[in-house]
């Protein structure tokens, strides 16, 4: 027990009611990790010395293996997630290869990939010719059985429903990889790639979670594949305060609002949710209560496992990426996106070639006649542009016909290019002046004045609809897309019945634009 003990302090465990959660993600991580990256003699030693000082210098070596085990679970992570973005569609089944990836550690990497995109997945590590790679599925596929279909072209394997290890020669990796993605396609219907998560309990809003309550729960303990933790879930519960946590800012930590009782939560992995996620949103919440212990206080926190709001509404609108690399991101990972645009026509000619048919583009104006049945087919729908129409009406068009997913993609860039755009095809009384100023002198040079030319050369300065509000004033003729000067007389701009349109039309379209762009995803789901 002494070695025991210096692992127990070294990692940070507590000492009194140590919980499977401790061991599974505590202790036993570091006496795998030197297993994984060298050899797990260390571990033994620990185990069984009596001798203190020793225990704590192996308790130090194992906690520094497993920082190690760590960042090179990271690396290969963003490796893999590299490899992913070059491939067009991710689907079926995920099989990466890669020379020098740690044959001790892929297995854990795998693990991440099956939880973020739930499919089975295989990591290999290349080495002199020889594949050996690391398995992991999904309940809905047994694994074991998939890979033993493919025996003829492996060395060796073995392994059971859920995880399994396999060797082969390198030059056979493309003909096992198409025929495990084959397998797979055959045996899975498209309802078990989605995850599914078991619920023991539905708690009222009027139940209070305790540490008393947790203290009877720990009476359940070891928990494991034979004696699963219960999970719990709120109905319609509050959520507020979300941001991102950890070192590598890759979990989400949150406060969950029920009834009159408030809890810390918090989900491993997953501050990806976080665009979608909004403050005071309301969702149903699947969760593993725990005792929490910090600076000598304890309470109660809801370790959550699942998320789930009758419309998840996606809000990119602030962020950093490139939007069509984020449309290119929605289509590799769907089946079907459709893309609401203004001009379909406007999309590069690389995003479309490589969405293919993964995305399908519909402009505003066909939004409002779109039926529900082709609306429902996408497993996405994106608002690629800022809409000229009130964004609240076609979110609220949205949610009467169906739709799940939804996500906004315009930026503040949109924004921006519509504002200047309304510029200079509403000119206002600014803008009239330059525009006036570019045409006459324009005329000083000839008598007349070839009106697409001069919009061309001046493309940021002048446009069709100034030239047209000149005419209106009296102050030029244009005809034929030619501009000619005649003798000018005093008036007003309001004089121009178009000017006065074009203002009115200017006055709507910027408040419909930044009401778009302001709009929160709570007032969104709400109108």
């Amino acid at each position: 027990l002494v070695g025991l003990r210096a692992l127990i302090k070294a990692s940070g465990c507590p000492e009194t009611g140590i919980a499977s959660d401790n061991i599974g993600f505590g202790l036993a991580p570091r006496l795998n990790a030197v297993g994984r990256l060298e050899h797990a003699q260390l571990a033994v030693e620990l185990l069984v010395t009596d001798d203190s000082v020793k225990a704590e210098k192996i308790a130090a070596e194992l906690n520094r293996e497993n920082t190690l085990r760590q960042e090179i679970s990271r690396q290969i992570m963003e490796e893999a997630e590299a490899q992913l973005a070059q491939e067009k569609h991710i689907d079926t089944a995920i099989v990466l290869a890669s020379e020098g990836w740690h044959q001790g550690v892929i297995g854990i990497v795998a693990s991440r990939l099956v939880d973020k995109y739930h499919l089975p997945t295989i990591l290999i590590s290349l080495n002199n010719g020889v594949a050996k790679g690391s398995c992991r599925s999904i309940p809905a596929l047994n694994l074991y059985e998939a890979i033993d279909a493919e025996r003829d072209l492996l060395t060796q394997y073995g392994g059971h429903h859920q995880a399994a290890g396999l060797t082969l020669p390198a030059e056979l990796l493309p003909e096992f990889t198409r025929r495990f993605r084959e397998y797979v396609a055959q045996k899975l219907r498209p309802e078990d790639y989605l995850p599914h998560q078991a619920i023991d309990c539905v708690l009222s809003g009027s139940s209070e979670i305790s540490i008393r309550d947790l203290e009877q729960l720990a009476l359940l303990e070891p928990c494991g594949c034979e004696n699963q933790a219960p999970v719990f879930a709120f109905r319609q519960a509050l959520l507020h305060n979300q941001r991102a946590m950890g070192k590598e800012r890759n979990h989400l930590q949150f406060v969950l609002d029920k009834g009159y009782n408030s809890y810390r939560g918090l989900m491993w992995n997953n501050a990806d949710l976080l665009p979608y996620m909004f403050e005071n949103m309301v969702a149903d919440v699947a969760f593993q209560p725990k005792i929490n212990v910090w600076n000598n206080e304890t309470s109660v926190q809801l370790q959550a496992v699942s998320i789930h709001q009758q419309v998840t509404l996606g809000d990119m609108r602030q962020a950093a990426d490139d939007k069509w690399r984020l449309l290119l991101g929605l289509a590799k990972v769907h089946n079907k996106v459709l893309a609401y645009t203004e001009d379909k026509q406007s999309l590069p000619a690389e995003v479309l070639q490589t969405a293919g048919d993964y995305l399908e583009l519909a402009s505003y104006e066909e939004a409002a006649g779109m039926s529900k049945e082709r609306l429902q087919q996408a497993e996405e729908i994106v608002l690629l542009d800022l809409p000229a129409y009130p964004l609240a009406d076609i979110m609220r068009r949205l949610r009467q016909q169906g739709a799940k997913h939804v996500t906004l993609l315009f930026n503040q860039m949109d924004l921006e290019e519509h504002m200047q755009r309304l510029a200079l095809t509403h000119p206002d009384r600014e803008a009239m002046m330059l525009a006036y100023k570019l045409v006459m002198n324009a005329l000083k040079l000839k008598t007349n004045v070839n009106a697409e030319e001069l919009i061309v050369a001046n493309a940021e300065q002048i446009s069709e609809e100034a030239v047209k509000i000149m005419e209106e004033l009296g102050f030029i003729r244009y005809n034929n897309g030619i501009i000619e000067k005649v003798a000018i007389k005093r008036c007003s701009l309001e004089d121009a019945p178009l000017y006065v349109t074009l203002q009115q039309e200017r006055e709507r379209l910027e408040h419909i634009y930044k009401e778009n762009y302001r709009l929160s995803q709570h007032e969104l789901l709400r109108c």
